[in-house]
């Protein structure tokens, strides 16, 4: 099988690697093959108990832990799919390697350790969580600008809307004033006409008047009725009383 293979390879991890030069290249080399062995290593075999316990006996506590952690981290992200970036840290006496992968599900990051030797402790992988968070990030952008972008969107169709209805409101006072017109013109037809009446003076005074000035134009002469008519004058009141 190809994980007895594996195994057989990872168990010497602690060994001295007489020819390795420690340096950049050499260290990210050792890395990559690392990787390709592990992640091409079908874990589901840890399902049976009496195959994982033969690989424990096999491999050690610790290499049959890192399987372990192989086997959790596949199975939350799913499969392989691509290598998505080499990182190598070198420093005076050690070097730390990382390679981030995709999975179908989430993204993976591969870490191995080396000393100046070029001895590497066993590698350890890891669920990516600063990757998937910015994944979540740049979604959660996305779908806050596209929420954005919809909301004035809206508003500007509103906008648009009250702005239509303002050729509707130039009519609506025009009916107003008609209204208004209409109304006080039937309020000045409903309203009475007053007619000033004349006063037209009594026929009988009239007759009595009339009758007092001809018979004066006639002087002493008496009528024949017997009727005499004297014309009165008006008396000045100081002579009246001086008299």
């Amino acid at each position: 099988m190809f994980g007895h293979t594996t195994a057989n390879a990872t168990s010497t991890s602690s060994s001295t690697q007489q020819q390795a030069t420690f340096d950049k290249k050499t260290v990210t080399a050792y890395t990559e093959q690392m990787f390709t062995q592990w992640s091409a290593i079908d874990y589901s075999f840890l399902d049976n108990k009496d195959e994982a316990a033969i690989y424990k006996d096999n491999l050690g506590e610790e290499a049959f832990a890192r399987y372990q952690d192989w086997y959790s981290v596949t199975k939350e992200a799913g499969k392989f799919e691509k290598k998505i970036s080499t990182k190598v840290v070198m420093k005076k006496n050690t070097a730390v390697a990382t390679i981030r992968a995709k999975y179908s599900k989430k993204n993976v990051s591969f870490v191995m350790k080396f000393n100046k030797s070029m001895k590497y402790s066993m590698p350890a992988v890891t669920i990516d969580n600063n990757g998937n968070k910015n994944k979540a990030s740049v979604v959660k952008a996305l779908l806050n600008t596209l929420m954005g972008m919809g909301t004035v969107f809206i508003v500007l169709i509103f906008i648009s809307f009250l702005i239509s209805l303002f050729k509707y409101i130039p009519s609506l006072f025009d009916k107003s004033a008609k209204k208004n017109d209409a109304v006080e013109t039937k309020s000045v037809a409903s309203a009475p006409v007053v007619e000033e009446e004349e006063e037209l003076a009594d026929d009988g005074e009239l007759v009595a008047v009339i009758t007092a000035a001809i018979m004066a134009s006639m002087g002493d002469e008496a009528p024949a009725d017997g009727l005499v008519v004297r014309s009165i004058r008006k008396v000045n009141k100081s002579k009246w009383k001086n008299a």
